[in-house]
């Protein structure tokens, strides 16, 4: 949570050399972890410790900053989610969300994901009718993603980590996510039905050309 210690050792067992970055998080320049300028690329065989205070609170990636358009898609990158501290504002506004959920949306092999799969295989997000919904979304690939909701218009309280004033959270139904964004979402689940989130790039919404596939994941409001 919001505070803590963080230590992350990364110890490489791949073909290649690699380095992690934390997206988002403010950090020691030391633990950057960029090739060649904040530290050399960790060798094969090698390891190499982070350490870093996990503040603020909010919706982060972390992911190569080494040989990146390769490592990337193949999986080494995900999200860090730092909690708020108990107590604090932040903390009071989480413990009125009665479902969170985290969306991660990429790309491999021609194949459009979200959370490492392509629909039909994507997650269901389940959630009964009048409870309060709340989304986390990164786009931790190479093309930017307007995600559309069926059903609903959700309010984006939260950009790149951060919360949005009261004043400043505004309503969309399509939101537009270019590559290393972070959003998040809510609404109140008052539309029973089961509705699709979906990438509005047709193409993305395809396996390999072929359609329905790619970025369609399922809202299920009962």
């Amino acid at each position: 949570g919001e505070g803590d210690r963080v230590r992350v050792t990364i110890k490489n067992q791949l073909p290649d050399s690699t380095v992690i970055h934390f997206h988002g998080p403010e950090l020691p320049n030391s633990m950057d972890g960029v090739p060649d300028v904040t530290q050399p690329a960790i060798p094969v065989g090698g390891s190499f410790t982070y350490e870093f205070k996990a503040t603020p609170a909010g919706t982060y990636i972390y992911h190569t900053h080494q040989n990146s358009a390769v490592q990337e898609p193949k999986g080494l990158m995900g999200a860090l989610i730092i909690d708020p501290a108990p107590g604090s504002a932040e903390a009071v506004r989480d413990a009125k969300f009665d479902r969170d959920y985290l969306q991660v949306l990429g790309e491999f092999g021609g194949y459009f994901i979200m959370n490492g799969h392509s629909f039909p295989a994507t997650d269901v997000m389940e959630a009964k009718v009048g409870e309060r919904v709340r989304i986390r979304l990164i786009n931790a690939g190479q093309a930017a993603h307007p995600m559309h909701l069926h059903g609903y218009h959700f309010k984006v309280i939260g950009t790149d980590g951060r919360p949005l004033p009261e004043g400043a959270i505004y309503l969309k139904d399509t939101l537009n996510i270019s590559p290393g964004e972070r959003y998040d979402i809510e609404f109140v689940a008052d539309n029973p039905g089961v509705w699709v989130f979906h990438c509005h790039i047709l193409s993305h919404v395809t396996n390999q050309g072929v359609d329905p596939g790619g970025m369609i994941a399922v809202v299920k409001v009962v």
